[in-house]
């Protein structure tokens, strides 16, 4: 297909998004696309979950499963960011869109993407540097400091692709395809669910009433093993992000002209994700109070329990 062709298409597909966004009835429109963002939202919390759940099932998890509900902060903190970009982001593009003004929304999404890449690295880098300071400030002792530092290390490590996978799938969203952006989180979801066994045990035996399966392929890797799962899932979310683009599904064009960050829109990106951003980091303030009222009441057991 010609490239006048895919243009011609590209316009097309967006007239008729135009036309039902400014006929449709304003509750099942706002449903269509509010309902997709919750359920991303979800789907980042379902990773931390998940891999709970297994971590739950190792022998003596007790300290190992402290330690990974005292890194919840870090990763509320190191999410905090990725929504500043991708929250404003997501509406900013939107509101390009239904003024007809394609090209500021290239530049949107390429402002977009570049900070989005920028800010993940940035807190990689300190989160790495800082996180066996941290830590300790967050309640972990002697018994769930290993397990923590396991934990944190390799979350922060994919920080950078969490951060742009998160950021462009919003945008999904933004010119009109929430479902797509759900389909990233859920596909990066059930793959940590799969991996998470894998990655933690060296075997495991699953039992479905009559039915019993021992898998003996595991890598053993435990606490570390969860985290690995998690980083992975997330490149495979980034994965679908990459075809979303690649394929054309996206009626706004990726260009590298447009990847050069813009003042203007970065102002305005970050003014729109200010409030989610601040949302999130209170979050992480409540969980940081919550876990050392937890450790000093009731010890490990205690965090290990919530």
């Amino acid at each position: 297909m010609s490239n006048a062709s895919v243009k011609s298409q590209k316009h097309a597909d967006q007239h008729r998004r135009e036309k039902v966004l400014a006929n449709k009835s304003i509750v099942p429109l706002m449903l269509s696309f509010s309902i997709p963002t919750i359920l991303a939202m979800l789907g980042q919390a379902f990773y931390t979950v998940v891999d709970r759940i297994w971590i739950g099932r190792m022998e003596n998890s007790k300290d190992a499963m402290a330690g990974v509900g005292l890194t919840m902060p870090i990763a509320s903190i190191a999410f905090a960011f990725i929504v500043l970009v991708g929250i404003g982001s997501t509406a900013l593009i939107s509101i390009r869109l239904g003024q007809k003004e394609y090209k500021q929304a290239e530049d949107v999404l390429g402002s977009c993407l570049t900070v989005s890449t920028i800010v993940g690295f940035v807190v990689m880098i300190v989160g790495l540097l800082t996180v066996d300071k941290i830590l300790p400030m967050f309640g972990t002792d002697a018994d769930t400091l290993p397990h923590a530092l396991a934990y944190a290390r390799v979350i922060l490590l994919f920080n950078l692709v969490n951060s742009v996978q998160f950021g462009m799938s919003s945008t999904m969203r933004g010119v009109g395809h929430p479902t797509w952006a759900v389909m990233t989180q859920v596909i990066g979801a059930v793959t940590n669910m799969i991996l998470d066994p894998i990655f933690i045990f060296d075997n495991y035996t699953f039992n479905l009433g009559s039915f019993s399966w021992t898998m003996d392929f595991g890598l053993g890797l435990g606490v570390q093993g969860a985290a690995l799962a998690t980083g992975v899932a997330q490149c495979v979310s980034l994965l679908v992000v990459v075809v979303y683009f690649v394929a054309g599904k996206s009626p706004v064009s990726l260009k590298i002209a447009s990847l050069k960050p813009h003042f203007r829109i970065l102002k305005t990106v970050i003014a729109i994700g200010m409030s989610s951003f601040a949302v999130q980091m209170l979050g992480s303030l409540v969980q940081i109070v919550g876990n050392r009222q937890l450790v000093a009441l009731g010890g490990n057991l205690a965090v290990s329990a919530m």
